[in-house]
């Protein structure tokens, strides 16, 4: 009954360590710092700049900048999403959206931003993480 008990406890202490370690990776490969890019609308580039961070509890939120357009800290909302390589994520204040590919080196997203019934392509690249 002993040894029954060491083996319960070891299969125990695996899994939590298996959590512990996928948890770890989520974090390590998410996206997070400061990403920045720029949208071309009627022949003009207008920087964009996503903060992208990352909660006690894990969960992705962050704020997004439209520097020319004197814009600031716009909240991205809680539905957050990264999964196998992909982020995306709402911008309810302006009715607007992201999604996109980390690429393989985890400091560009290949996307796209949408607005208004408008889809544009957005590339970021990481500037601080």
């Amino acid at each position: 009954m002993h040894t029954h008990l060491k083996s319960v406890r070891a299969a125990a202490a695996a899994a939590l360590v298996g959590l512990v370690a996928a948890s770890s990776a989520f974090a390590q490969d998410a996206p997070v710092g400061d990403w920045e890019g720029s949208i071309e609308a009627q022949g003009t580039e207008i920087p964009v700049v996503f903060h992208i961070t990352m909660g006690d509890d894990d969960a992705l939120g962050g704020t997004l900048d439209s520097p020319a357009q004197g814009v600031f800290g716009l909240v991205i909302a809680n539905n957050v999403t990264f999964a196998d390589g992909a982020l995306s994520f709402d911008v309810p204040d302006v009715a607007g959206s992201y999604e996109g590919e980390l690429g393989e080196d985890g400091k560009t997203l290949v996307g796209s931003w949408s607005q208004g019934g408008m889809n544009v392509p957005l590339e970021m690249t990481l500037t601080e993480g």
